[in-house]
Parts: C-alpha cells; sequence; structure tokens
C-alpha cells in the first residue's frame, strides 16, 4: 500500500518543480526585458530625470554670507589725568556705569605743588607787566635819568672851569699843563655824558610796546600753566565720560586683556591708559569682504545678524562703512586681500545677552526684486543662438523660447524676458549643474 502511494506522489512532485521553474524564467524574462533593454532603460530614466515647472512671480533676493564680530559703536579710553597714587578704585571689567561715575581717585599733592609754583609765577609775570605798562616812571628810568643830569651838571662846571683857567693861562697866572689837563677833563666828561645818555635810551627800550607784549604773553602762559593744573587736580576724581561697560583698555598692539591694569597704592603715570568705556546703545559688526564681492555691496543695504550664542535670535541692521583701502591678515598671513566693514545694528533688534565680542553670522541682501520669475537651473539650455527654456504647450507639445536671464540664487536664476507666469517648464536635472556653473 505505501508503495503504490509512493509511486502516486512522485509525478505530482515532478510537476509542482516544473512549474515553479518555468514561473522563475518568465518573471527573469519581463525584468530584464523592461529594465535591462537599452531603448526601454534609457526611456524610462529619461522620464525619471524630467519634470515640470510651473513659472510663477515672487519676491526673489541675494545675500552674501559673512563672518563677523560684534564690539561696541564706540569705546572711550580713560588715561591717568596726571602722575600720582592710586586711592581708591571702584570699577571693575564688565562693570555698567553711567556718565559721571566716580571710578578711580588719585592722590594730588604732587600736582599741588605744581600749582602752587605757577601761581607763584603768574604772579611775577603780572607784577613784571605792571612796571613796564608803567616804564618811565620806574626805579631803573629814574635811575638812569639821575646819573645823566649828574653827568651833564658836572660837564657845566668843568666847561665854566676851562674857561677860567684859559683866561688865566692868557694872562699867564697858570702854567699851560693845567690848562691842557682841565682840557683832557672836559673831554672825558664830555664822553660820560654821551654814556649816561646812552644808558637811559637803552633802559627807556626795556619799556617799550614790544618788550610789553612779551611780558604779556608771559603772564598768559602763567595764566594757562595754573588752569590747567587746577583742572588737572579737579581730575583727580576719574569719572565715566559716557554711559556704557567698562572693558580693559587696548594695548599697543590693538587687543585688550582681561583684568584692569592698576590697583589701590600703585603710581600711574600721566596718560597711562586706565580702562575703556564700551558705548552699548549703538552695537556694529566688524568683517571683512572679499574683493571679489566688495563690488556687490553698497552703504545702506539691510543684513540680518544671528549669533550662535542666543540661538534662534535674528537681528538687523544696515551697512555703515566700507573701507577704501583693502587690507590683509599681515606679512606672514596668507589670507587674500579683503575690506574692512562695519555695520550697525538697529537698536530695537539688539538682544540685551549679547556679548562683545562674540562671532556673529552676517547676511547682507545685496539684490531683492519683488516681482521676479527665478526657475531652476535644470530649465534652461544652451543653444547655438543662445539660452532656451522648453515650454510644455495645453495639448502636451514642447516648444523651445529664447530667453534673457539676470541674477542667479540658491534655487535657480531669475528670467528677465522670454517667459510668462503660468507656462510650464521641462526641468532635466542633469543641466542642472552645468547650468548653474556658466550662468552669472
Amino acid at each position: 500500500m505505501k508503495a503504490l502511494l509512493r509511486r502516486w506522489r512522485e509525478p505530482r512532485r515532478r510537476l509542482a518543480e516544473v512549474i515553479v521553474f518555468g514561473a522563475v524564467f518568465l518573471l527573469t524574462v519581463i525584468v530584464y526585458w523592461v529594465w535591462g533593454s537599452p531603448q526601454g532603460g534609457a526611456s524610462t530614466k529619461a522620464e525619471r530625470n524630467q519634470d515640470r515647472f510651473e513659472v510663477v512671480v515672487r519676491p526673489a533676493t541675494r545675500e552674501l554670507r559673512l563672518t563677523g564680530t560684534l564690539a561696541p559703536s564706540e569705546e572711550h579710553t580713560v588715561t591717568a589725568p596726571f602722575e600720582g597714587i592710586v586711592l581708591e578704585k571702584h570699577v571693575s571689567p564688565g562693570q555698567r556705569v553711567v556718565a559721571g561715575d566716580v571710578l578711580a581717585r588719585i592722590d594730588t599733592r604732587d600736582v599741588e605743588i605744581r600749582l602752587r609754583e605757577a601761581e607763584s609765577a603768574l604772579i611775577k609775570a603780572r607784577r613784571q607787566l605792571e612796571q613796564l605798562q608803567n616804564w618811565e616812571n620806574s626805579p631803573e628810568v629814574n635811575s638812569a635819568r639821575r646819573a645823566l643830569e649828574q653827568s651833564r651838571r658836572r660837564l657845566d662846571n668843568l666847561s665854566r672851569r676851562v674857561g677860567q683857567s684859559e683866561r688865566l693861562l692868557d694872562i699867564g697866572i697858570i702854567a699851560e699843563s693845567e690848562y691842557e689837563g682841565e682840557l683832557q677833563q672836559l673831554q672825558d666828561h664830555r664822553m660820560d655824558v654821551t654814556s649816561a645818555e646812552e644808558a637811559l635810551a637803552s633802559t627807556l627800550q626795556r619799556g617799550d610796546a614790544t618788550e610789553q607784549e612779551v611780558a604779556a604773553l608771559e603772564v598768559d602762559n602763567a595764566r594757562i600753566r595754573a588752569e590747567r593744573l587746577r583742572e588737572t587736580i579737579a581730575g583727580a576724581e576719574v569719572r565715566a565720560p559716557i554711559n556704557g561697560i567698562v572693558v580693559a583698555a587696548k594695548t599697543s598692539e590693538g587687543s585688550s586683556g582681561g583684568d584692569l591694569d592698576f590697583n589701590v597704592g600703585d603710581r600711574l603715570t600721566e596718560g597711562k591708559a586706565l580702562f575703556s568705556i564700551a558705548n552699548t546703545n549703538d552695537l556694529i559688526v566688524q568683517s571683512t569682504v572679499d574683493e571679489i564681492d566688495i563690488n556687490s555691496i553698497e552703504l545702506g543695504q539691510a543684513a540680518t545678524i544671528v549669533s550662535g550664542s542666543l540661538p534662534g535670535v535674528m537681528m538687523t541692521g544696515r551697512l555703515s562703512r566700507i573701507a577704501y583701502q583693502a587690507s590683509t591678515g599681515g606679512a606672514r598671513s596668507s589670507r587674500f586681500p579683503g575690506f574692512d566693514i562695519e555695520l550697525v545694528l538697529d537698536p530695537v533688534a539688539v538682544d540685551e545677552r549679547l556679548r562683545l565680542g562674540v562671532t556673529v553670522q552676517v547676511a547682507i541682501e545685496i539684490y531683492r526684486k519683488d516681482d521676479a520669475m527665478v526657475v531652476p537651473f535644470g530649465a534652461l539650455e544652451q543653444g547655438p543662438e543662445g539660452l532656451f527654456a522648453r515650454v510644455v504647450g495645453k495639448d502636451g507639445s514642447v516648444g523651445k523660447r529664447p530667453v534673457t536671464v539676470g541674477t542667479s540664487f540658491v534655487d535657480g536664476v531669475e528670467v528677465l524676458s522670454g517667459l510668462r507666469a503660468g507656462d510650464v517648464l521641462v526641468v532635466e536635472e542633469a543641466r542642472a549643474n552645468f547650468m548653474q556653473a556658466n550662468l552669472p
């Protein structure tokens, strides 16, 4: 019985195997016909790489993206007004101050000594000017006049005596040698009178208009020195010049340290930079534009600014300064020449959580058109007569239409003429990269 059953099952098993094998073979033939055939595969692949795009009018913008640094619009450096010892210090980095706040105090004793010396010099200069203004009645002039008058009286007396001696000589009462001695004295006294006259003239000249002008200038100089020293002493209380935040003063290399470089008890030299006050009411972004893009920007262009320290916060601003001369990163830098720029942030857009010196990302709007027609790069082709697009007609036929293009964007290129809103274009992905690289 089992042998009969085994002989009955074997033909049915072989039939099932034949059916399965035939089905697999038929499926292989179909797959090869659809996907493996060169003609069928090319047609299907072309259909997959082709798409349709409907032309619409929409706003289009183009942006120049840069990396910048947040900085204050202005920064006032506070210096030591004079040489002295720090008596008090009421300031630290990051402190917010108001104009007029006392931030430090310096000892004024050394300056007070200089002020007293300057005031003494001023008194002497004024006294000298007053004497010159009344110089003709001054003791020096009066003394010179008395000396001249005395010389003239002696000359007159000697002249009369010589006259008498001459008459006595004529009658033989005196010797000739005595007379000649008196004549010599007369000549000497005439020279004394001439010297006295010259001395008086010289003394009077010391009080003329020129000398008075010089003395007046000396008075002015002494007065200005005294006034400056008084102002210096008034600056012993170092005050904040503006509202803002205290930051470390910049060094000669242009960088700033973290701490303020002075403490109570230190002797400061005049002009030493103590700290700076950063005006945070108006913030700016400092950046650099490559020489390739410099002609695409202009003052007043709008920009958006974001910072990695404040995710999701977007600020706005405008381009406020473009350097005329290119700058480089220095002799050892390989950076290409670039142009420094500044953007002013809109005050209403500034977030108080921002910190000076943080890196921000800037997007400057270098082109905007509210009614642009932007089509994908793959919708255009380059022919012998120029650019054209394949437009799908209402009946499904495809025709060529020449076009002119303008500005390129990330997602396509602006068509200036040749197309209308509502046109349906054939887009091929294979042409997109080539056209994007060869369009403006």
